[in-house]
């Protein structure tokens, strides 16, 4: 079971990180053509979107019942409390990039570019973030 937990987990981040990364590259050449993003582009972020948020949800999905099994629990010290608070800010900018397409969505208008741009950008940090801090605890870890 703890060997299909850490799969999973493992295969997250790398969801969650490929999502961030082609929605930021997307993101910045859409910027920088100066004209809205063609419908393809625009779904190929929508789609990054909702990738990025089920990576992050699995990650929580995986990433608890590991901490119990393998460490008996989540008193693990302030590196392993950091990188949950930086996946708790990841969880939360997704959920609201996702919120706010959502709504728009549904009113029939198109996102607030600059807030989905921002939003994109501080998850895709985010997620950067915790897997370096990840990469470097379970290096570090005896």
């Amino acid at each position: 079971m703890i060997a299909i937990l850490k799969f999973l987990h493992l295969f997250s981040l790398m969801l969650g990180g490929t999502a961030a990364g082609g929605s930021t590259i997307l993101g910045a050449l859409t910027q920088r053509s100066g004209a809205p993003p063609p419908p393809t582009v625009a779904k190929a972020m929508g789609i990054f979107l909702k990738v990025g948020l089920a990576a992050l949800v699995l990650l929580w999905l995986t990433g608890l019942p590991l901490a119990f099994q393998i460490y008996g629990g989540l008193a693990l010290g302030g590196l392993f409390y950091a990188k949950l608070l930086l996946a708790t800010l990841a969880l939360l900018l997704s959920l609201a990039a996702n919120a706010h397409a959502l709504k728009s969505l549904k009113k029939g208008t198109p996102p607030d570019a600059v807030l989905l741009r921002r939003l994109g950008q501080s998850t895709g940090l985010t997620v950067v973030a915790v897997i370096a801090l990840t990469a470097y605890i379970f290096a570090t870890e005896t």
